[in-house]
């Protein structure tokens, strides 16, 4: 078994998690209330801006596992989409979880975009500390 001595490694899993289950349950809650509401602009970019965060951190878990040799130039990568999908999951928080927002209750989708957001901000964090040690 291959270990990764990476240590963004559980953070990206932990992101990929919850923006799976953000992903999910606006799928789920969209089904239920039929496909005009999942048409309406701001459901559409919840869905589809989940979905590519879904993915980034599928994808950044799987380069943390592969490339994990000191000569990879993976975490200035990493870095950048850190930047970003903390950018992201800080946007949507304040744009989605408002009183009148997408996702304004206690719910699968409410907890799945809170957790993306602490993730996040956790994984830069972690990579920050990395990154700024061994300079």
């Amino acid at each position: 078994m291959h270990k990764s001595h990476i240590p963004t490694t559980y953070y990206w899993a932990c992101t990929l998690f919850f923006s799976l289950i953000t992903l999910l349950s606006l799928l789920d809650t969209f089904h239920e209330s039929g496909v005009e509401e999942l048409l309406k602009k701001s459901s559409l970019i919840m869905v589809i801006s989940s979905s590519a965060s879904t993915a980034l951190a599928g994808f950044a878990l799987l380069l943390n596992v592969c490339s994990s040799s000191a000569q990879s130039h993976w975490y200035k990568l990493e870095g950048v989409l850190l930047v970003i999908m903390g950018s992201f999951w800080s946007w949507v928080v304040f744009r989605f979880t408002g009183v009148n927002g997408l996702v304004n209750g206690p719910s699968n989708s409410y907890f799945g975009v809170w957790g993306a957001f602490f993730y996040s901000i956790s994984t830069f964090g972690v990579w920050l500390k990395e990154h700024l040690r061994l300079r």
